[in-house]
């Protein structure tokens, strides 16, 4: 599957800046309503507001809504291009003007857009990576009637909101759940092959590798986590004692780690192509 550009970019930026849409609603004189709308693009801003997205996260327009640049530049190279095979243009400058804006390649997007899955007692944590350093989206989801169908019909709607490249779960034989979340786990593997997702099942020990420097225990490699994401901070619970049991939040942490851990092994088996492609040459 072909990384595809989002339609913008506004929930990220505004969760990473820990605004709510009330917070961001304030700034435009208006509901939060017209805010979700933008984020979930129901509704394009009007130029002035869209100038307000780019002074409040201090990013340019065409990033924070690269899926509209992408259909804009698109229509203008496909214009450009028949105003090309007209025979009125005759004017130099017109000519060498259309045929760059006719060359004009899409925005390059190196990373892949990983979703990362955690498995919980009454629902599934997941994570939205872009490489390794752009956390996307993240949120524990609860789900109701808990049913094998319902959390499938989940995973389908957040993978057509998202369209990830790569699938990454815990792997299912290796995992500490019961009978019942690892049959989840084994269908959430074939629904990711039939939506031509690249699916990765990572167990704990490659985890403890890939966090080896940061300590054994689940809250120091959270610890880590939110010290590459300080937007999950907030997340972070405290150390669990004995006679604790885990909390919820930690399922973000575990699903985080399992998308680190597979991109460290993507971006290994990249340099391992590039090197077999050189010696080849």
């Amino acid at each position: 599957m072909p990384f595809v550009p989002l339609p913008n970019y506004l929930r990220m930026f505004r969760k990473r800046h820990n605004l709510t849409q009330g917070h961001v609603a304030s700034l435009f004189k208006t509901g939060g309503t017209t805010v979700s709308r933008h984020e979930q693009s129901i509704r394009v801003p009007i130029l002035e507001r869209a100038l307000v997205y780019e002074v409040l996260f201090d990013v340019p327009i065409r990033f924070l809504f690269p899926g509209l640049f992408e259909r804009v530049r698109k229509d203008i190279t496909r214009r450009a291009r028949i105003l090309l095979k007209r025979k009125h243009i005759r004017n130099s400058r017109q000519a060498a003007w259309l045929r760059m804006l006719a060359a004009q390649g899409p925005m390059r997007f190196l990373d892949f857009r990983v979703l990362a899955i955690d498995i919980t007692s009454n629902g599934f944590a997941y994570l939205v990576l872009e490489g390794s350093e752009r956390l996307v989206e993240w949120q524990l989801v609860y789900i109701s009637p808990n049913t094998i169908s319902a959390y499938l019909l989940r995973l389908r709607k957040i993978i057509s909101q998202y369209s990830p490249e790569v699938l990454v779960l815990q792997e299912p034989k290796r995992a500490h759940h019961d009978s019942r979340s690892r049959e989840i786990l084994e269908k959430f593997k074939l629904q990711g092959r039939q939506c031509g997702l690249k699916t990765f099942c990572i167990d704990r020990t490659k985890v403890g590798l890939r966090f080896q420097r940061c300590g054994k225990r689940k809250h120091d490699i959270a610890r880590k986590i939110s010290v590459l994401f300080p937007e999950l901070r907030p997340k972070l619970p405290h150390p669990r004692r004995i006679w604790e049991t885990e909390d919820n939040r930690m399922n973000l942490f575990d699903a985080a780690s399992f998308g680190l851990t597979a991109l460290r092994e993507l971006e290994k088996r990249q340099g391992q192509h590039r090197s077999r492609r050189r010696r080849n040459a």
